[in-house]
């Protein structure tokens, strides 16, 4: 996955297909879930949830920084860059 500022991958099991769907917004119909763009049915029925990648990388990215700034403040040391 290529973003403008970085570049990231995302690790996969299996991938089972292309398809062409019609997604439906979570928000609208439970809540927004960070990461998720929204859900579709598949043809036989099962849900499939569409990943927000962009979305996931920045999560991820922030939950990274959190975890850095809190070892800084318990140990006083840095351990590896913190970044902005």
């Amino acid at each position: 996955m290529d973003d403008v500022t970085q570049k990231i991958a995302l690790q996969i099991d299996e991938l089972i297909g292309q398809f062409q769907v019609v997604v439906k917004s979570l928000e609208t119909n439970y809540q927004a879930v960070p990461g998720i763009a929204g859900g579709t049915i598949l043809g036989d029925g099962r849900v499939a949830l569409i990943l927000d990648t962009g979305k996931l990388a920045a999560v991820a990215a922030d939950r990274a920084r959190s975890r850095r700034m809190t070892a800084v403040r318990e140990t006083g040391a840095v351990a590896g860059p913190v970044l902005p």
